[in-house]
This record gives structure tokens, C-alpha cells and sequence, in this order.
């Protein structure tokens, strides 16, 4: 649309060359002005803006994103202000945070910033933000990313990106291993930016313990793996409680998702041991397993980036095996050996698997071992043993990637009989590793509790009738497959007892189920 401006026989005339579209608006603002010269001129065309100040004074910015004066837009309708308006060129009326647009004060959007960076590939970051508050429809308001290897440096006037009406993007061309910076802005329709500085790191190729596996854990497992009786003594709440893992074994083995109970536990429908986890479902989605079996695969660090060549290491440690095993007494066995060595691990950095055997040449090194020592260990020991089961082991060394020896070198030990089965140094021992991460802690299951003498009998013969174990219902429901109510005990089993545990607890409850030895014996 331009302006014409007549004089002479028709003064006072304004002439219009209008398209088509426009034809409403000049004939509107047509009446609106005063004009009057001699002789036609071209004036210029409106200007294109974002906000008041960018037109002359006594304008605005329009809605089509054009200068208009502000009694052309108050008879097309337009919402004007009285808060603010342009003199001189210059704002006036607002605070410097805020801009003058149809004579009302707009301040930038209100935004808390990015709100995660995780690695979503070798060379791209996957960026995530909650939505900006403002008066500008939030499916117009812009999000400008932002990205440095330097915290606190970037330039603010070339984002990395830029999406509209978006809460997350992908950044690419970002390679790995060093540690990229991100922070999100958001941007109204008026091109006013919140200004935030909250930066938030993440390195590409990486999974990040905190951000992706700690989180998951949070929102998924911690409301039963924490506290003082977390189920198998698994606390999942912090990497160095992961780390330690459960009461027989670590959980991880660093390098080889393949190989660790917990990504075993959380993947398969049958993992080894017990059911999948969380217990009873809902299951950790596609995403979050991926997450956890790439942060095994890449080392289980607990910070990025990785270290430089861990899990490329392929050699195992050498060692000579198990040396020396004793009956420390008719419930305990140590084992002992000596220290192996490793071409990257150090000797104080080693662990060692425990593999168990009711046979001799009996251990499956297929599957999990019974036990794993703390790094460094060279013996340990074995309590809850049962009289009279005879038991094989052998150790294997293995290294931070995951490497283990082969040796096949078997030490076995007969457990002595017991002619009294004692409650606290046998029965106690045998609950604590396979009952009480259930039947313990504030809320037992089935309100039954196996933590003490006085917690497990606590029920009378609701659950154990003295001197009769083939009619306590404690002893159907780990002996026999189905029991006569419910499911066989332990619930996450298979494996389940023993046939010399499920022994044990018979034999104590024939002989009474006394608390100690030297009690009267009922029957």
C-alpha cells in the first residue's frame, strides 16, 4: 500500500494505490489523517516492527507487525494502552525490563530454563525445558539454545538453535568426549528474551549416572531399595550405595551389562534370581533400560566423561585360585587366597566371585556367583551354613573392565551335623539372607516378620505348630510347590531353599522351635 498525497483542484484529497488486502485498513486510516499539499508525493511504506519504539512517535506497532499510528489502530479495533509510549524516539512509561507494545508494558517471558541435557549420541545432545509463561500464546513463544565448552561463556547473539513452541530440541555436531555447556532462553512474540543464565552440562556419547540413571532409580525403585531393610540389602538411593551392592554380590559389573544382576533384573521377564524388576511392574520403559545398559557398557562411572580406555581392556587378571578353606564353626566357612594381579587394575581394586557347589565340579560359572568380596579382599566368610550339606567353591579374580580369570582350582568342605538346631547362630542366619528383605522392616509383608526369635513366632501356630512341621504352614510354603495356600516362599525365588535349608527349618521345628537349645523341648 503507498500514499499519495494531491494538491491543487482536488487539495485535501488523499489519493491511495492500495492492494487489494489492504483496502479496508487505508480507507480506516484514511479518515484518521490529515493531510494536504501540493502536487502528489510517495511516502513511505509502514514499517516493519516488534515493538512501539522501533516506529516514530505517536505510532505503534501493530498486530500484522507494522508502524501504524495509534488513532488508525484505535478506530480498526485494536486494544491501546495508556501505560507507555514513544516520544522522541525514545520509550517511556515502562521499567527497563519491560517494552512498550500498543501502549501497554510487556516484560520478557518467565522461564526457569533448561531443564535436562543427556547424551543422545556420539555427536548430539537431547535438550528439555518446561514452558515459558507470558502474554504471548506459548505456541508462539521461541526457545533459543544456546551451547559452549566453556561455562558462562557464550554468544548470546547466535544460539546454537532455535524452536518455536517447543519444549525440547536436539542439538547435533556436538562430538564427544568433552563436556558441552547448554543454556535455554525464551523468546515472546515481541523479541524479549527471560535473560536466564542456568546452564546445565552433559557430554555426547556419555550416560550421565545423576542426570539419566540416578533419576531413573528415583522415580522407579528407591521407594523400596532404601531405608535400613531394603529388599536383599540393595540401597539404590546414591552410586556409592549402588556400588556396594547387594548382600551376597555386586549388583554391576562395570563394562558388561550382560553380566550385572541389575540389568538382568530390570530386562528380562526371568531374570537368574527372583522377579523382574520393580516388582510387580510398571516396568522401566525402552529408554530408561537403554540408559542403564549403556552406562554399565561405558564403565558404570559415576561422572562423565568416561575413563579413556576402560572397557577396551580385555585382559584378565592372573591369579592362582582359591588356597586354603576352614570350618571356622558348624555355621561359618572362610576361604582364603592370594592376592591375583592385573595388567590395569590395581591388586587393592580387584574383586572376587565366590562360585558354590552342594557337589564337587558343581558350579556353573554361567551364572552368577554366590558371592562377590569387597575390592581387595583375599578371604572371606561364608556364614548361614546348614549341618550337615556338603559344600564345594571356587574364586575367580575380576578386574574394573569386567575381566575374569578361568581357573577351576575346587576346595570342599562337609558341614558338620547338629544334634539341636539353635535358632540365633542357624535359623536367624538363614531368614536374614532369604526372608526378611519381605517379612521385616516397618511393614512386613502379610504381617508377618522374621527378624528376631519373638517376630517370627509372634503368630503361634497360625504359621508354625511345634514338634509338626509337615503341618506348619512356614514349612509348606518353602518346602513344597504349590503350598496349600498362596505361592511358595521366597517369593522372588526360583532359587528357593535348599533341600538342606528346608531341612534345617524342619528340623528345628520338630525339635519345637525353640529359641535356644537349652529350653525345654515341647515335644
Amino acid at each position: 500500500m503507498t500514499w499519495i498525497k494531491s494538491g491543487g483542484p482536488a487539495a485535501g484529497i488523499l489519493c491511495l494505490v492500495v492492494r487489494p488486502e489492504f483496502r479496508r485498513l487505508a480507507w480506516h486510516v484514511a479518515f484518521a489523517l490529515l493531510v494536504g499539499s501540493v502536487g502528489c508525493t510517495i511516502a513511505p511504506e509502514r514499517g516493519v516492527c516488534a515493538r512501539d519504539d522501533e516506529c516514530a512517535d505517536g505510532a505503534l506497532c501493530y498486530t500484522d507487525g507494522r508502524c501504524l499510528p495509534s488513532d488508525a489502530a484505535r478506530q480498526l479495533g485494536a486494544q491501546v494502552g495508556l501505560e507507555c509510549g514513544v516520544r522522541n524516539g525514545r520509550q517511556q512509561g515502562c521499567r527497563d525490563t519491560e517494552t512498550c507494545h500498543s501502549g501497554f508494558c510487556d516484560g520478557p517471558p518467565l522461564f526457569d530454563g533448561v531443564a535436562s541435557v543427556i547424551s543422545d549420541s556420539a555427536s548430539s545432545l537431547r535438550v528439555s525445558w518446561s514452558a515459558a509463561s507470558d502474554a504471548t500464546p506459548p505456541e508462539h513463544i521461541a526457545y533459543e539454545v544456546f551451547v559452549s565448552q566453556t561455562q558462562h561463556a557464550y554468544d548470546w547473539k547466535r544460539p546454537a538453535l532455535k524452536v518455536v513452541g517447543k519444549l525440547s530440541a536436539r542439538v547435533t555436531g556436538v562430538p564427544g568426549p568433552q563436556r558441552y555447556w547448554v543454556v535455554v532462553r525464551a523468546v515472546d512474540q515481541f523479541g524479549q528474551n527471560d535473560g536466564n543464565t542456568h546452564s546445565l552440562a552433559a557430554v555426547p556419547g556419555c550416560v550421565d549416572y545423576t542426570t539419566q540413571v540416578q533419576a531413573t532409580f528415583n522415580a522407579a525403585c528407591t521407594s523400596c531399595h532404601a531405608g535400613a531393610a531394603p529388599p536383599r540389602g540393595l540401597v539404590l538411593g546414591s552410586y556409592n550405595t549402588l556400588a556396594t551392592g547387594s548382600m551376597l554380590r555386586q549388583v554391576i559389573v562395570p563394562c558388561r551389562a550382560s553380566d550385572s544382576l541389575l540389568y538382568m533384573k530390570i530386562s528380562q521377564a526371568l531374570p537368574p534370581i527372583g522377579a523382574r524388576m520393580p516388582f510387580g511392574g510398571p516396568y522401566l520403559d525402552a529408554e530408561q533400560i537403554s540408559w542403564v545398559q549403556s552406562w554399565i557398557d561405558q564403565g558404570a562411572s559415576p561422572t562423565c566423561p568416561n575413563e579413556p580406555g576402560l572397557c577396551d581392556n580385555r585382559t584378565a587378571p592372573t591369579f592362582d585360585g582359591l588356597t586354603r578353606t576352614r570350618l571356622i564353626d558348624p555355621t561359618h566357612a572362610e576361604l582364603c587366597w592370594s592376592a591375583a594381579s592385573d595388567d590395569a587394575t590395581p591388586a587393592a581394586e580387584l574383586v572376587y566371585e565366590v562360585y558354590e557347589a552342594t557337589k564337587i565340579g558343581g558350579e556353573d560359572f554361567a551364572r552368577l556367583p554366590r558371592f562377590t568380596t569387597e575390592p581387595g579382599q583375599t578371604c572371606a566368610v561364608l556364614a548361614g551354613r546348614v549341618p550337615d550339606e556338603f559344600n564345594c567353591w571356587v574364586v575367580r579374580a575380576r578386574d574394573e573392565a569386567g575381566n575374569r580369570d578361568a581357573n577351576v582350582v575346587e576346595h570342599c568342605l562337609k558341614m558338620p551335623a547338629a544334634s539341636c538346631i539353635d535358632y540365633r547362630s542357624m535359623v536367624q542366619p538363614l531368614f536374614d539372607e532369604r526372608c526378611v528383605h519381605c517379612h521385616g522392616a516397618l511393614r512386613p509383608f502379610r504381617d508377618q516378620s522374621f527378624e528376631s526369635f519373638a517376630a517370627s513366632t509372634a503368630r503361634g501356630t497360625a504359621i508354625i505348630t511345634p514338634c509338626k512341621p509337615s503341618t506348619s504352614l512356614l514349612y509348606q510354603k518353602i518346602a513344597l510347590d504349590p503350598p496349600p495356600a498362596g505361592q511358595r516362599m521366597p517369593a522372588d525365588g526360583p532359587p528357593f531353599l535348599s533341600p538342606a535349608q528346608i531341612q534345617l527349618i524342619g528340623q528345628w521345628i520338630q525339635e519345637g522351635a525353640r529359641a535356644q537349645c537349652s529350653d525345654p523341648n515341647p515335644c
